[in-house]
């Protein structure tokens, strides 16, 4: 199982709380390893250009979709290279500010940034990770303009914001809610379309004024492009009874990952809907192409 990001990220985290009991299922060991690199690119690329038996397989996340509106090349084609088998997982994320920002919630969020346009800065894993997008949706939803501080990851983002460098973030619900809980970070609102169990006291972003939006990180199971149908089913059926076990199913949402799954067509469907989606929001967003 390639995860192509270092571990410890939310694809690691979905790909280790799977494979134990999915290598039950199967009857052999799922081995779960870490090829980070190049945006994600890196470890893709591996599963794209893999034997497709059903021996390789790999889990990926939003960016998946991202990537081709992002890169000039790309090793392999999204849609054409690789199967999609099923959903895993989904996660909310949730705008945040730091206390020092004089704004209590995303309609003020947006009138300063009009007031004060390219001035507010907000911090991202990096060009194309799930900060960004989350981000840069709200930026093309509400036409204001932050100024983007890319970092190498998630984790120092928060700890910057949290330190007062930076003002604005759209983490992962998981990562960002206990300094929402100990005050040191403000939820203005949540990136789902209804509003969270954690959080019920937050409004969604759609209802502070940004109707429409809504992002969620999601993250599934692909296989090389041309595995056969009854490879693919197999795995799929695997995966169904993996992500539905308590076990696995616990594990996810003490992470805040919401288990989901779905089936190899609908995946399909999903991640064209999704290709499309952010590439417009990328040439909208003028997000530079690498």
């Amino acid at each position: 199982m390639i995860v192509p990001v270092a571990p410890g990220g939310g694809v690691d985290l979905v790909a280790r709380a799977v494979a134990p009991k999915l290598g039950e299922l199967l009857g052999q060991p799922v081995v779960v390893e870490n090829r980070a690199g190049d945006g994600m690119v890196t470890g893709t690329a591996l599963v794209a250009r893999a034997a497709p038996d059903g021996h390789t397989i790999g889990v990926n996340n939003t960016n998946l979709a991202a990537t081709p509106a992002l890169r000039r090349s790309v090793p392999y084609d999204t849609l054409r290279d690789l199967a999609a088998v099923s959903l895993l997982a989904t996660q909310p994320s949730i705008v945040v500010v730091h206390p020092s920002l004089p704004v209590k919630s995303v309609g003020e969020l947006v009138r300063l940034a009009r007031a004060r346009p390219g001035e507010l800065t907000y911090g991202t894993g990096g060009i194309g990770t799930s900060l960004h997008l989350a981000a840069a949706l709200i930026g093309t939803s509400a036409g204001i303009e932050l100024l983007h501080v890319p970092y190498k990851g998630a984790g120092p983002v928060l700890a910057d914001l949290v330190g007062g460098h930076l003002q604005v973030a759209v983490p992962t619900l998981g990562s960002a809610l206990p300094f929402v809980a100990n005050g040191r970070l403000r939820a203005l609102g949540v990136t789902t379309a209804q509003r969270l169990q954690a959080l019920p006291q937050v409004p969604t972003v759609a209802e502070s004024g940004l109707r429409g939006y809504e992002y969620t990180t999601w993250y599934g199971l692909t296989a090389p492009g041309g595995t056969p149908a009854p490879v693919l089913a197999a795995l799929h059926a695997a995966v169904l009874r993996t992500v539905a076990h308590p076990d696995v199913t616990t594990g996810l949402m003490k992470q805040e990952l919401q288990p989901v799954t779905s089936t190899p067509t609908e995946f399909t469907t999903f991640l064209k809907a999704e290709v499309d989606k952010w590439a417009k929001v990328i040439r909208v967003a003028k997000i530079p192409v690498e």
